[in-house]
């Protein structure tokens, strides 16, 4: 909790791109329960390398920053209630709104559940760190990542992703000014057709 802007964290037994170790990924867990409050100008950051619950809405100024991170992240109402890791459901995702700068770090996959809207025209920054996004879902889902100045796609060096259960399908299009691809492994899987779409330069 800060009211500077976001800043980045190290751990032991958790490499620089992000990678946990077997030790690492059995511990840590973060639990907000509803009534808590939380609240800062600048920036929040709520980070396990195991489980994520937020059950309270961070209280955050105008122009701020927030950073949420699990072993495993999971879009859309429709992902099971019992998911591992931090789920955030159709209402979470409209409540990230009104953000300058969202950051979301999953140390394994990213699973979208449906169609799913993350961020809008006022949010300015979008920063998605994992190896894997991965579609749960039909072909008829359509799911936008937006963000209004730019879009980072960051990936790992190491390959950790669970196996895909079931479902799959459906279009992910990402759309701002700019988008940035990192220089590790960031895959897309399960969606029929994936866009970038960047009114500058990718």
């Amino acid at each position: 909790v800060s009211n500077g802007s976001a800043v980045d964290i190290n751990r032991n037994l958790v490499t620089p791109d992000g990678t946990l170790t077997t030790p690492a990924r059995a511990a840590g867990t973060v639990t907000l329960e509803a009534g808590a409050k939380v609240s800062a100008n600048g920036s929040i950051m709520i980070d396990a390398t195991k489980t994520t619950t937020v059950s309270a809405t961070p209280i955050l100024g105008a122009n701020a920053a927030l950073q949420l991170g699990a072993d495993r992240i999971s879009l859309g109402s429709t992902s099971p209630l019992n998911v591992a890791g931090l789920r955030i459901d159709d209402f979470g995702l409209d409540s990230l709104g009104y953000l300058t700068a969202l950051t979301l770090t999953s140390y394994s996959s990213f699973d979208v559940y449906g169609s799913v809207m993350l961020g809008n025209a006022t949010m300015q920054h979008l920063s998605i760190k994992t190896g894997n996004v991965r579609a749960f879902g039909n072909a008829s889902d359509a799911s936008v990542f937006k963000a209004a100045e730019s879009i980072s796609l960051l990936g790992k060096s190491v390959d950790s992703v669970p196996p895909q259960q079931s479902g799959a399908g459906g279009t992910l299009t990402f759309n701002s000014k700019n988008i940035e691809l990192g220089d590790l492994n960031f895959a897309v899987r399960g969606f029929s057709h994936t866009t970038l779409n960047a009114a500058n330069d990718i």
